[in-house]
């Protein structure tokens, strides 16, 4: 089966830095994938160059087998929403308004506001717990709630891909929980491809259905979290000495850093 969304050979440099180095990956249809690594492992760039929002060195990206530069922009962003570390949005906008916007890859000058726009923008607000928060001001929401917003405007944006960098930051540890538990459930409903990049190991072990390890801008490993998550793993890839239990309620492996 061909994978929804891949690379092959991909490198990234910027100036004479190497970012990404050879890194091939395809994403498994209608699986989370999590992407982790230490800072300034090349996670963030990895996820730009699949959404074609960064200009890759050497390599190709395929969507659905396809090049994605041979792609209008516009059909990419049909297939693809990406929500990125940092949001930002006007003063003054409201709930409603941000979901909006995933609708704006769906519109044209001649095709603005439209019945289906209405029906996936008021789906996407349910689909989140916000339907009843659609008028209210996004700087009046809890740091959990804003997150919330966020995603419910990639998922109007009605895409089968949904790449997520870092969705818990900045979020307490039970609003982490609560942003996840909804991305899983979202992919389990509408069969989403979807990777997110954490910072978490035991969440991204918790919540992915395979992880990808990278360290200095190459992918070491791929699998699913039993396989991925090892003594030597952790200390390959983060020089970090710990032991490895099973997670009571997921069966998942739970670090304990020593």
């Amino acid at each position: 089966m061909t994978p929804p969304l891949s690379c092959e050979n991909l490198s990234l440099s910027f100036g004479v830095k190497p970012v990404l180095t050879d890194v091939t990956v395809a994403l498994p249809r209608g699986q989370i994938s999590a992407i982790v690594g230490p800072n300034a492992s090349g996670k963030t760039s990895l996820l730009r160059c699949l959404s074609r929002l960064q200009t890759r060195t050497n390599g190709r990206v395929l969507l659905d087998g396809a090049p994605i530069d041979s792609l209008k922009t516009r059909d990419v962003a049909r297939r693809i929403a990406l929500l990125p570390q940092t949001t930002t949005a006007p003063a003054g906008m409201r709930v409603q308004e941000l979901v909006l916007h995933g609708r704006t890859p769906h519109q044209s000058p001649f095709r603005q506001w439209s019945a289906e726009d209405e029906a996936l923008v008021t789906d996407a607000l349910a689909a989140v717990g916000l339907a009843d928060q659609s008028d209210r001001l996004l700087s009046d929401l809890s740091g959990g709630q804003r997150q919330r917003a966020w995603i419910a405007m990639v998922l109007a944006q009605d895409t089968d891909i949904l790449l997520l960098d870092e969705p818990t930051t900045y979020l307490d540890l039970p609003h982490q929980r609560d942003v996840l538990t909804l991305v899983q459930q979202l992919q389990k409903e509408r069969g989403l491809t979807v990777a997110m990049i954490l910072h978490d190991i035991n969440l991204a072990a918790r919540y992915a259905d395979r992880i990808m390890a990278l360290k200095d801008g190459r992918l070491l490993h791929n699998g699913p979290p039993a396989e991925v998550i090892t003594l030597e793993t952790m200390q390959q890839i983060y020089g970090l000495d710990c032991s490895i239990l099973t997670d009571p309620h997921s069966g998942k492996p739970h670090i304990i850093p020593k």
